[in-house]
Formats: structure tokens, C-alpha cells, sequence
């Protein structure tokens, strides 16, 4: 463990650090952490402008949330993508980038809105890239 010096008096320590309880000093988080409870990726309470924090904290910061969640950048979590949706751009129904379960990815425009349907829209046709 890396100890932040020189040598201070501090009533918390600064960001990127925790205060070792056992030996009162501070010491650095984890690269991926901005505020921690401990030195490991799996300790963080928040993370690094860029990364996303899975689940509750303390846990893991992530570059890319897993199926099912977006990175939002306001809160640096991974929050839930709508249920239609397998991978979306932010919560919203019609924010889809696939789809989940046999759903069809129904593409308004080249720049969204994206929604995913049980089938094709009247006048509209299913369309599969090989």
C-alpha cells in the first residue's frame, strides 16, 4: 500500500484515498476509484470520470456497463436500460440499440428514436443483415 505524504494533519482524507482505520493514515483507492472504502477495484463508492459503477457500492467501476444498463454520465453508474431493450443509449423505451428475448429493433431514422417491437409496423418490413 501506497501511503499519500508528506506527513499532514487532515480531518478526511483527499480524494482518491481512504483512511486506514488500523494505523491511521491514507492511502491511495484503486486507479478506477475516485472515492473508496478500500485499496481494491471491488471498493469503490464512486469512480473515475469515464467509468461507471455496477450495482451498489462499494463494487466495481467498468468502461462499458453490461447488457441491460447504460452509463450515465450524470451519476457515473450503470443504470437500467428499458426491459425491451438489450443495450440502449439511456432508459428510455425508445432509446434501444438491440433488442432483448425475439423483439425487433423498429428504426425510425438513422438517428433514432429506436424502439423494440413484438413485429414490423404496418407499410414497414423485417429486414435481417447476414
Amino acid at each position: 500500500q501506497a501511503k499519500i505524504g508528506p506527513s499532514a494533519c487532515l480531518s478526511s482524507c483527499p480524494a482518491n484515498s481512504y483512511s486506514s482505520t488500523s494505523n491511521y493514515v491514507c492511502l491511495f483507492c484503486d486507479s478506477s476509484c475516485s472515492t473508496c472504502q478500500g485499496a481494491l477495484p471491488n471498493q469503490c463508492y464512486s469512480c473515475v470520470v469515464g467509468l461507471y459503477l455496477q450495482g451498489s457500492s462499494p463494487n466495481t467501476c467498468l468502461s462499458t456497463c453490461p447488457d441491460g444498463f447504460y452509463g450515465d454520465n450524470t451519476s457515473g453508474t450503470c443504470k437500467l436500460c428499458d426491459a425491451s431493450c438489450k443495450t440502449c443509449l439511456n432508459g428510455g423505451s425508445n432509446q434501444c440499440l438491440t433488442c432483448s428475448n425475439s423483439s425487433i429493433l423498429f428504426l425510425q431514422s438513422n438517428i433514432g428514436p429506436n424502439f423494440c417491437l413484438s413485429s414490423c409496423p404496418s407499410n414497414t418490413f423485417p429486414y435481417t443483415i447476414n
